[in-house]
């Protein structure tokens, strides 16, 4: 996260591995100042996240996304409402959007 004083927040998904491809990535930022993004376990499954950059994190696997190397959840997008939408991979490698209310 990057404030108007210059400075930036680093932060990890709790879950996530943090080493040259595992890890935490964010795609987007409310007004709430919640995060949206994906973190990658050491199966290098997709999990969707939303939370505040020093947490809590609410993780997101929806129903139809894969479990293979970077299958899963994809958020891309979080609304003023919290609302997320995004993009699954399936066990079939087939890609399926999603919207998740809170």
């Amino acid at each position: 996260m990057h404030y108007r004083d210059g400075s930036f927040t680093t932060f990890s998904v709790p879950g996530g591995v943090t080493d040259a491809i595992q890890g935490t990535a964010s795609f987007a930022i409310n007004q709430e100042q919640l995060v949206t993004g994906i973190y990658i376990d050491s199966n290098s499954m997709l999990h969707g996240f939303l939370g505040a950059p020093n947490g809590p994190f609410i993780k997101l696997n929806a129903p139809d996304a894969g479990t293979g190397v970077f299958q899963g959840t994809r958020p891309k997008f979080v609304s003023p409402a919290n609302v997320l939408v995004g993009y699954v991979t399936d066990g079939n490698g087939v890609v399926h959007g999603f919207v998740w209310i809170p």
